[in-house]
């Protein structure tokens, strides 16, 4: 029988984590065995207890630190791996999932539908779909949001998202599993890469839809810890993946011009926290350059 566990990661956000894993928990999975895993990523509220009082049927793996998501899911990947499961579903926190979602994923992967399945990414309020897979623009690694499915059924895409996604085992024992310089965003960008060149389909599934609250946990795409992250990984990224020589160096300089714009335009509106969000920008330029990397120190 097909072994699923679906991991999702905790850190200090019980109501979000404990709707997505109700929601989880409802889902249906006939015909494979599922197990849902929270991954506490060192909760400081008391969070981790609360989970595993409220859902004794859950597993929830305690680590003593936040290693961010790429190392929190890494954690409940190997945990996984050694409990024998053939499939893991990354999931956001906040998101819920409809009822039949997980059940569209896993039978897909049944069918051997590639490396690397995700479903429709949905706004939670409206419903409307905001993310179909994603684009990989060249002469450098930039990505481009698919904002609807390209076909009916499933079909392939340059990149999936760790919003939601559904890997089986083999895979990850072939190509690694996430690459924890990154910490936090771009990782799962990565992964789908290292996935897609080991010759392995990354493919969306449109029958299968989640809901996403977006951004819950870090603060939203504007904070400056989330410019520092984006930053630096996004230099990270194109480090690893823009090319030979002048492609790479075509990143570069896109990236420093959109730092600037980052920088210049909050500053010439005199938006609240400009200065902040400048100081991070530069701060993620500095550590890229010094070869920091994991959590911002």
């Amino acid at each position: 029988m097909t072994r699923v566990a679906t991991l999702i990661l905790n850190w200090n956000r019980f109501e979000d984590t404990s709707e997505c894993v109700r929601s989880v928990l409802d889902a249906a999975h006939e015909g494979w065995e599922h197990r849902v895993v929270v991954v506490d990523n060192g909760s400081t509220d008391g969070s981790a207890e609360r989970l595993a009082e409220s859902f004794p049927e859950a597993m929830v793996v305690r680590l003593g630190e936040n290693f961010g998501f790429a190392g929190g899911m890494n954690r409940g990947i190997e945990w996984a791996r050694q409990a024998g499961f053939d499939h893991v579903i990354l999931l956001n926190n906040d998101t819920l999932v409809a009822p039949d979602a997980l059940a569209h994923l896993v039978r897909e992967a049944k069918r051997g539908g590639g490396g690397a399945l995700m479903p429709l990414i949905c706004d939670c309020e409206t419903g409307a779909v905001t993310l179909a897979g994603a684009r990989l623009r060249r002469p450098w690694p930039r990505v481009e949001p698919i904002a609807a499915p390209l076909l009916a059924e499933s079909h392939s895409v340059d990149l999936v998202t760790g919003c939601c996604v559904l890997i089986p085992m083999q895979v990850i024992e072939q190509v690694g599993a996430f690459d924890e310089r990154y910490f936090l965003y771009f990782e799962d960008i990565d992964l789908a890469l290292r996935i897609a060149r080991a010759g392995h389909a990354l493919r969306v599934v449109p029958a299968a839809r989640i809901y996403h609250k977006e951004s819950r946990s870090s603060g939203g795409y504007a904070s400056p810890g989330v410019m520092y992250y984006l930053v630096r990984n996004n230099l990270l990224l194109n480090s690893e993946w823009g090319g030979a020589g002048g492609k790479r160096g075509l990143g570069y300089l896109y990236l420093a011009a959109l730092s600037v714009k980052m920088v210049l335009n909050p500053l010439l509106e005199r938006r609240a926290g400009a200065g902040a969000a400048a100081a991070s920008i530069a701060a993620g330029w500095r550590d890229f350059l010094r070869g920091r990397w994991g959590a911002r120190r």
